[in-house]
Order: structure tokens, then sequence, then C-alpha cells
């Protein structure tokens, strides 16, 4: 199970907390609100007050091996640079910050950020499979229980052929054509004894379920699943977006 942890209980931060918490993931909540800390710690893995934001008091709330931590401290936009900075001075693998304004997004992202996010309605469903899942790149739903996507391939299935890989059997997920990292021109995937290769982009269609889990998918999607195995409140709603 991956672990999160969100810095401020901005509003981004909020809807951070409640997809994540619906994909089942392990979330610790930390903000200098001691009231926004007691009315959402219920959701929350685990909640904490912090009194300053420094190297020292963060490094110590953290937990060990933590995935992603997402930053939003509302407009305080001095907060989130500082936090970003610590962050990235941490070590910390994925940083994603909400940004105020363009200028507040090139800086964030100068300081250490790996993602700035610029919210709307849709942000955190868009941006918590990203995060969630680590070759999905591209998602595009066809229809209530069809969707279209661009995976990474997983070392697992580097060196073998299509046919001896059995993915259709064993994910539920039809490839359609490949693709190299470096390109953007398809090639039909007719050939059975094609071998994958580490720098390939599969063009698949599957159910939204199997996707994610073809994509490195970690999270327990059950709480998310109707009783014949599709999403009931769809993470990947309106998502068409690259990692970069």
């Amino acid at each position: 199970m991956k672990k999160f942890a969100i810095m401020g209980l901005g509003t981004f931060g909020i809807r951070m907390l409640d997809e994540l918490i619906k994909i089942g993931a392990e979330v610790i909540i930390i903000d200098q609100n001691k009231e926004l800390i007691e009315m959402y710690k219920p959701k929350a893995s685990s909640a904490v007050v912090i009194e300053e934001i420094s190297e020292l008091s963060v490094r110590k709330i953290l937990p060990p091996k933590v995935d992603t931590v997402i930053v939003d401290f509302s407009r305080k936009v001095e907060l989130s640079v500082i936090s970003t900075t610590i962050l990235k001075t941490l070590g910390i693998a994925n940083i994603v910050v909400r940004a105020q304004s363009d200028e507040h997004g090139r800086l964030l992202k100068t300081v250490g950020a790996t993602r700035v996010i610029y919210p709307d309605s849709e942000a955190a469903k868009r941006t918590t499979p990203i995060l969630a899942a680590d070759l999905l790149l591209k998602f595009m739903p066809i229809s209530k229980n069809l969707a279209l996507a661009e995976v990474g391939v997983e070392a697992r299935y580097v060196g073998k052929s299509l046919a001896e890989s059995n993915i259709r059997k064993d994910m539920g997920v039809n490839i359609i054509a490949r693709r190299k990292k470096e390109s953007e021109d398809f090639i039909f995937m007719d050939d059975p004894e094609y071998k994958f290769e580490e720098d390939d982009v599969l063009l698949v269609v599957a159910s939204e379920e199997h996707i994610y889990n073809f994509s490195g998918g970690k999270i327990s999607l059950k709480n998310n699943l109707k009783k014949e195995g599709t999403v009931k409140t769809s993470i990947f709603k309106n998502l068409f977006s690259s990692k970069k």
C-alpha cells in the first residue's frame, strides 16, 4: 500500500484526502490549524498539528518511505515554497504542490516540486490515479465500463513476447498498439511473437479496474467496486493527462 502525506488542508488538500481514502490509501494529514486537523482526523490514517515548518519538525513527522507528499497551504505562498524546499532536501521523490499562479508554479518547480497543480473542481480526481498507478500515462473513458489508455511496460514483461506474456487472459487487458517513449507514432500489435522492450508504451483497451491494475496500481479498489467488478465512483473520470 502506498503512503501519502498531505501538508496543509487547503481546498485541494482536502479533496485529495477524500479521493485517496476512496481507494484505500494510507494518508497522514499535517497542518498548523488544530481545528482543521480535528475536523479531518477521522478520515486520515494519522493526523499531526505542526507548530512550525522546519526541516527538523517535518523529518520527525513524515512516515518512513512515504511515496508522495501533497502540499496545499491555501494562499500562503511562502509556506508552500518553504515546505517544498524542505521536502526536496529530505529526498522525497514525489512532491505535488498547489500553485496560486504561473509565477508561483515556476518557483515551486525551481525549488523541487515534481508536479504543480492548478486546481479546479476535478483536479483531485485527475491527479489521484496518476500518483497511485506507476505506469499509467494517459487515460480516456470510451463508455461506462470501457476505457482507452497508454501504459508503460512493467519490468516482468520486458523480453517476453505478446503470446507468452498472456496479458489478455491474466490481466483482462487488450493491447491494440505500441510506440516508443520518444515517439508519438503507434504500430499495431499484430505480431504475437513481438517481445516487449523497456521503452515501449502500450495502447490498451479494458475496464477501468483492469487498466488500473495493469498500470501498477497497488492500492485496493475494493471499496469502489460493484459486484460485477466495475468502478462505482470513477477515480479516472475526465482524465486525459500525461505524466511528466
